[in-house]
């Protein structure tokens, strides 16, 4: 069913919860919509990741093994048998995975991410980070447990004030949070190409695959004409600079009901011309994108809500918008002064102003004194990390 008001289109799931994988991607085409009209992908899309059940997501990070670094990667891995080595097939690099995690979600919106840094010893809670959201709320820690941790509460937004807020150059919390995973990726696409009045497409753009693409957003998206399954998302920030992610394979059993990617490629792209009809830019040549290697995704039996509560991730939490720290008891203490006005950043001479963007730091100007600085010092950290891991293990 789809219902239209002021230009814009609202999909009705609900009655689609409760039907079958296969019979959930050729929804669509039962409900009647012209398979050559794009709010039909849209609904495919959504038919295939509509289910609401707990889930949970195994995931490895690689980067690229470099021969100034190889070395020392694979001293530390003596110590963290789980650096495994990898060789991308993409870009036959060799590749060293230096992160793992776990992502949880309630299958409604509640999504949890801990990422253990495998470059970090001691204790396994100090060498991981969170990120949690709960609806619009974001909270973070860089090390579970300690008292490092930040709240920040962001107001729910229909896609029109996303639009708006966007057009203002300001970015909102929902494509924050899509950024985190495949299903919240899934969830804002839907929500946004849904909604847009310029929804253009389909086009076909490989054996079984089709795109459909709103210029006002900047966004596309790739769809599996056969599962629903997302295969490709191109997004438009506030600042007009685009990001594709690709979703590489599946794994086998279905989850959503879709099944989960295996790899995930993230490239940044740039400001890139998009044009109708659409085709998907082409990726920097050697470049395996930020790529995460996904090992598992299945459903739980249940969750409870003490997974998303912030008292699991820090001890006390900085409450942004007030600037004081929330305790564990419930508790109110001052937080951190603001920096005077006159303030400088203490930002490394590595870095700089984007001249672009001044709201962004980027690395500056890539002389060959600059990137010999910067691999000495990933060096360096490498070694001092490794140097800590074996001190703490025999502690």
């Amino acid at each position: 069913m789809i219902l239209r008001s002021s230009g814009f289109v609202f999909l009705a799931f609900a009655e689609i919860l409760s039907l079958p994988f296969e019979a959930k991607a050729r929804f669509a085409t039962q409900s009647g919509e012209s398979e050559g009209r794009p709010a039909h992908l849209v609904q495919q899309l959504v038919a295939a990741h509509s289910d609401r059940f707990p889930y949970e997501v195994a995931f490895r990070v690689p980067v690229i093994e470099s021969p100034e670094v190889a070395e020392l990667f694979a001293t530390a891995s003596t110590f963290q048998p789980a650096m495994t080595p990898f060789k991308d097939a993409r870009t036959t690099d060799p590749m060293r995975v230096i992160y793992v995690g776990r992502l949880t979600g309630d299958g409604d919106g509640r999504v949890r991410v801990h990422t253990r840094s495998l470059l970090v010893g001691g204790p396994v809670d100090r060498a991981t980070r969170a990120e949690v959201w709960d609806g619009p709320t974001l909270i973070s820690a860089l090390a579970l447990g300690g008292n490092d941790g930040v709240l920040t509460r962001y107001d729910a937004m229909s896609v029109e004030e996303q639009y708006r807020l966007r057009a203002s150059g300001r970015v909102s919390s929902e494509f924050m949070k899509a950024q985190v995973g495949y299903l919240q990726m899934v969830r804002y696409v839907t929500s946004i190409l849904g909604a847009s009045p310029d929804l253009e497409g389909p086009w076909p753009t490989g054996p079984g695959l089709s795109c459909i693409y709103s210029p006002s957003w900047g966004m596309a998206a790739e769809i599996d004409g056969a599962t629903g399954e997302l295969t490709r998302a191109l997004l438009t920030n506030e600042h007009g600079t685009s990001t594709l992610h690709e979703y590489c394979g599946r794994l086998d059993a279905p989850i959503f009901p879709a099944r989960h990617p295996r790899e995930i490629r993230v490239y940044h792209l740039g400001t890139v011309a998009l044009e109708t009809p659409f085709a998907f830019p082409a990726v920097p040549e050697g470049d395996p994108g930020g790529l995460t290697l996904v090992d598992s995704a299945r459903t739980l039996d249940s969750l409870g809500d003490d997974a998303f509560d912030w008292k699991t991730v820090a001890s006390r939490v900085l409450d942004r918008p007030s600037n004081e720290y929330l305790n564990a008891d419930e508790s109110r203490t001052p937080g951190p002064a603001p920096l005077p006005a006159d303030a400088k950043p203490g930002w490394s001479e590595l870095m700089q102003i984007d001249p672009d963007n001044p709201d962004r730091m980027i690395v500056a100007g890539s002389s060959s004194t600059l990137r010999n600085a910067t691999l000495a010092g990933g060096a360096a950290a490498i070694l001092l990390a490794a140097s800590l891991w074996v001190r703490r293990k025999w502690r």
